[in-house]
């Protein structure tokens, strides 16, 4: 039992102590790399049981309110009736509900007296993950997301909301939610609380067009001339639009600024649900921001809007900023929109905001996760190649080791225990993907140090004898390697003789 223990504890002390770890340095390479991908997933792993929690305990990170878990609300609603295709996901047996306009809005009762409002949308017809369904400007709201985008919130004397919104926007195929009117729930250093969609530097508002006003705009470029230069064109267009010049059929080309607009006349000027004016119903283009016309005697000023094609907003480029998903996975996690399926209607709305929530909160763990396993791939299995050629490089021909496989061999090793300990931190403190930068250097410094320490491990020091005269040259000694023959001769016939 005492010689067992004894094993155990130097079995250990092996991933720990260079001089015992010394004796891994010829393992077969294929483990050397089994050791790195253990490490890899232990590190990122580990972590990922623990990303859930996190996310819920850094909700406000996540674009998450910390009361949708604690809603209250005093009325069932009754929500359009509608089934999901099995085959396709999409949205079929579509039937209003209570209201009439397809927009549903439901109020919540907050602690300290505020209220979260949601914002329920139903775009039954509007196809917006397939282009070959329906033409590219059909495929446009008629919920004044515009106005919604731009409304501010209302806020209290420190500049701290005192209502909470969520908008839910329900496509043929898709989902789409924004918080907050698409403003941070976090401010920034300036205290200032940013919008998140135009944050990203994303063309989201709706682009100017342009088309040439006569023949002497159309100009080629590229090469052979085979390319229209579209810098030429200076009358301002809307998307779509065309012009006939010459036998040659031109289409309005998108400039990638934005479009401004202004009133055509005072049937132009009618206010949307939130007291603003309804920038959609304005139709006459302006040359630029500045631009200004006066309607009764009264001044207005040109003004951009939001692309009513959300999924251009959404989809565009890949983010977790934004929240969209498949009405099969609404269906998945339990969110409660009217489906049929589920047998509850009218149905109550906090079933919507919950579910949401916990979409939310696993969309942020999946994305933890793929961040996880990425450093992980990075850090722990392509990185520790470098470093092990380093040292190998720098110490091949100095040390006790000597060749690389003995380094890389080394340097599997030494990872294991750094490993373990960073495994540990990251189910308490941080994932691994928020430390896997760190943690490379904590592994790394432990390699290094267990390489140093090895390859000194038969290095002597010399010692000096104070009475020894170093000044003389030593004489050298002579080893006299001169064969004696006489010996073996007698041997041989010695031999020959017993024979």
């Amino acid at each position: 039992m005492k010689n067992a223990l004894k094993k155990m504890l130097d079995f250990m002390l092996s991933f720990i102590q260079p001089k015992k770890m010394i004796r891994y340095r010829n393992i077969n390479l294929f483990l050397t790399i089994l050791i790195f991908l253990g490490c890899m997933f232990l590190c990122a792993g580990v972590s990922n049981v623990s990303l859930v929690n996190y996310v819920k305990r850094h909700k406000e990170n996540f674009r998450l309110f910390p009361e949708v878990y604690d809603l209250e609300c005093n009325e069932k609603v009754s929500l359009p009736k509608f089934t999901i295709d099995e085959q396709t996901g999409g949205l079929t047996n579509f039937t209003i509900g209570s209201e009439k306009d397809n927009v549903y809005e439901i109020k919540f009762n907050l602690e300290n007296n505020k209220t979260l409002n949601l914002t329920l949308v139903y775009e039954p017809n509007v196809y917006v993950n397939d282009n070959e369904k329906t033409p590219h400007d059909d495929r446009l709201m008629s919920f004044d997301l515009n106005g919604y985008y731009n409304y501010q919130p209302k806020r209290d004397a420190d500049g701290n909301l005192l209502e909470q919104d969520m908008l839910i926007v329900i496509h043929n195929e898709l989902i789409y939610y924004m918080f907050n009117h698409g403003i941070d729930l976090i401010p920034d250093a300036s205290g200032n609380y940013n919008r998140y969609l135009e944050s990203t530097g994303w063309d989201i508002m709706e682009s100017k067009y342009v088309l040439p006003k006569d023949a002497t705009e159309i100009a080629y470029t590229g090469e052979n001339n085979s390319e229209l230069d579209y810098s030429k064109w200076t009358m301002v267009a809307k998307r779509g639009e065309q012009v006939v010049i010459g036998e040659k059929t031109y289409t309005a080309h998108a400039t990638g600024e934005r479009a401004y607009y202004l009133p055509a006349s005072a049937d132009e000027l009618v206010l949307n649900a939130y007291g603003e004016y309804d920038v959609r119903k304005w139709t006459k283009l302006a040359e630029n921001k500045e631009e200004k016309t006066f309607i009764d005697g009264k001044e207005y000023l040109a003004a951009s809007r939001l692309n009513q094609n959300l999924h251009e907003i959404y989809v565009s480029n890949t983010t977790t900023r934004v929240g969209v998903f498949s009405l099969s996975q609404a269906k998945q996690y339990g969110i409660d929109f009217g489906n049929l399926e589920n047998g509850k209607y009218p149905v109550d709305p906090t079933i919507a905001v919950v579910g949401i929530a916990n979409l939310m909160v696993n969309s942020g763990s999946n994305q933890l996760q793929m961040y996880n396993f990425f450093y992980a791939l990075i850090f722990i299995l392509f990185m520790p190649l470098i470093w092990t050629f380093a040292t190998w490089a720098m110490g091949k021909k100095f040390g006790e080791l000597t060749r690389f496989k003995e380094y890389y061999a080394i340097c599997s090793v030494s990872f294991i225990v750094p490993s373990i300990i960073i495994a540990l931190f990251t189910i308490f403190v941080e994932p691994y993907a928020f430390i896997a930068q760190y943690a490379m250097f904590a592994q790394v410094a432990f390699y290094i140090f267990c390489i140093f320490k090895m390859n000194n491990v038969n290095k002597k020091p010399v010692k000096n004898n104070p009475n020894q005269d170093n000044s003389k040259p030593k004489k050298e000694e002579v080893i006299d390697l001169e064969v004696k023959t006489e010996k073996v001769e007698e041997k041989i016939s010695r031999t020959a003789q017993m024979e």
